[in-house]
């Protein structure tokens, strides 16, 4: 790559973002190395989002901004597969509409490219996390020597599968690999990121780690994040079912996708069974009721008592473990989130 070739397009998908949108494109218009361009992509929004817009274009920006709106809202993995589509350029990162990247961004990207030519996903090593006011609250430094710069693939996929060490906005793709390894799969409602990134860091032909933490991560109640990864049975299904194909994985591998999964079910059922109008008294019934359930899969299949583990605490109702035959343990999860949900 030449020094001086544009290579990047920021996208922002977009929805009802008009809070923090402002922020996430400025924090594009001041790149010290601008982009190619700036794709928004808004899911026709009902908020402030198309005003926002609007200013944006309407202020000689420095970095081209290119809006597309859809002619009606489509489910939020649909949007980011539909923006992904719209790239121009070799490379693009996706900024959720409420987070930013520094002003360095771009440059240490393509430091990094120069220096590695064959890597096809990059990630910010660290990132800084903040409030709903854009302060800086924590800085989340998942660095590692293993990972830092080029990445070795199989300690890279060891941590992956054990849950993201990067935030989403600190990512850089090539959009020839995104579409080797099939993009974002919106059949899921919030789990479409994280099974992309299993899928691209499996079958990439490089992966580069960034250093520096060039990327912030809004954590507020209106956030995806907050509210909307494994949203359900049907996500849960949907990971597990095509886990199996994933030939890139160990079994190991496998193994600590689906215990973290069923993790977070532990952890969405718990926090349901917590709200103010269900109370102690119903949540140790629920867990009663889940003991026997359990105890009735294990007498009908034999097998799963390899999968299962009970909670010792009655703030968390059942705790599901994995060993090798992931399917078997897709009936009982639905069966027990459509029960507690």
């Amino acid at each position: 790559m030449k020094p001086d070739t544009p290579f990047l397009t920021i996208v922002i998908p977009v929805f009802n973002g008009a809070p923090y949108l402002r922020d996430a494109i400025e924090s594009v218009m001041a790149q010290s190395d601008p982009p190619a361009e700036l794709y928004v992509l808004d899911n026709a929004s009902t908020d402030e989002t198309p005003t926002v817009l609007a200013e944006a274009l309407a202020a000689s920006p420095p970095v081209p901004i290119r809006v597309d709106r859809n002619p009606e809202t489509i489910p939020g993995p649909a949007n980011w597969a539909r923006a992904a589509t719209g790239v121009r350029t070799p490379f693009f990162s996706v900024l959720p509409a409420d987070d930013t990247i520094e002003p360095a961004f771009a440059a240490s990207v393509r430091r990094a490219l120069i220096a590695r030519p064959d890597a096809e996903f990059l990630f910010c090593c660290a990132f800084h996390a903040m409030n709903a006011a854009g302060e800086v609250t924590k800085l989340r430094d998942f660095r590692d020597p293993r990972w830092t710069g080029a990445a070795d693939r199989q300690a890279f996929l060891d941590r992956l599968c054990k849950g993201m060490p990067f935030s989403p906005a600190g990512v850089v793709l090539a959009k020839e690999a995104y579409d080797r390894v099939g993009g974002y799969d919106a059949g899921f409602a919030g789990t479409f990121d994280y099974d992309f990134f299993l899928r691209i860091c499996g079958q990439a032909r490089g992966l580069y780690g960034l250093e520096e933490p060039l990327a912030r991560c809004r954590y507020h109640d209106r956030s995806w994040t907050s509210g909307q990864h494994l949203d359900g049975p049907p996500d849960l299904e949907r990971l597990l079912s095509k886990l199996g194909g994933y030939d890139f994985l160990s079994e190991s591998q496998k193994r600590s996708v689906v215990e973290g999964a069923c993790d977070v079910v532990r952890q969405t059922v718990s926090r349901r069974l917590r709200t103010p109008e269900i109370g102690d008294v119903a949540i140790l019934k629920a867990r009663k009721n889940a003991e026997a359930r359990l105890r009735r899969w294990q007498t009908q299949f034999p097998e799963i008592s390899q999968f299962v583990r009970i909670a010792p605490t009655p703030g968390n109702p059942m705790l599901l473990w994995h060993a090798s035959r992931w399917r078997l343990l897709i009936p009982l999860i639905r069966d027990l989130l459509c029960r507690y949900r």
